[in-house]
């Protein structure tokens, strides 16, 4: 792991994507897609949803909403918020979105970014590079939106790191944390 600690250190480039980054990123993506919860190795975290389509990255990314993370011209890392996709895990976060407003959850005079995902390579994880991107991201996004809003599956064990890098739980279900961090 030390190795692995240097060179980071010295190689890491985060900066916003570009639509040159789109194939590693669809790649990123797909790679920590699962497809049954129940199967899968959840060790160092995954993602659930559909993947990213190019236009989808396209909307992202012209928004500036997608931060990237680079060792020596290898994507290890992805920062996004997902508020222009079609895709129906965004229209399943915006259903949450609108229950838990009705619960009091969430306050519904506030301007609310739907969905974040995150994924950092296994062997770059535990070196602070999904707080550098969301960091980054933070920057571009505070004007536009109060709060960022997510799920995590019960069965993430990096919703620790979430809250960590400022994520609160706000609400929950049977297999959700249901997640918010205010800007």
């Amino acid at each position: 792991m030390a190795d692995v600690q240097n060179q980071a250190d010295n190689n890491i480039t985060i900066r916003f994507a570009t639509s040159n980054d789109i194939e590693q990123i669809q790649n990123l993506n797909q790679k920590w897609l699962i497809s049954n919860i129940d199967t899968a190795d959840k060790t160092n975290g995954f993602l659930f949803g559909d993947p990213l389509k190019y236009s989808d990255l396209t909307n992202i990314i012209d928004a500036k909403e997608l931060t990237v993370a680079y060792c020596n011209r290898r994507l290890v890392g992805y920062y996004l918020f997902d508020n222009y996709s079609d895709t129906e895990v965004l229209r399943q976060y915006s259903n949450y979105i609108t229950d838990l407003i009705a619960t009091g959850h969430l306050e519904s005079n506030v301007r609310i970014s739907k969905r974040a995902s995150a994924v950092v390579e296994k062997d770059f994880q535990n070196l602070g590079l999904s707080k550098k991107l969301l960091e980054l991201l933070l920057t571009e996004v505070q004007h536009k939106y109060d709060t960022l809003f997510s799920v995590v599956s019960k069965q993430n064990p990096k919703i620790i790191a979430h809250q960590k890098a400022g994520w609160t739980i706000i609400a929950e279900n049977d297999t959700l944390y249901f997640v918010q961090h205010a800007l």
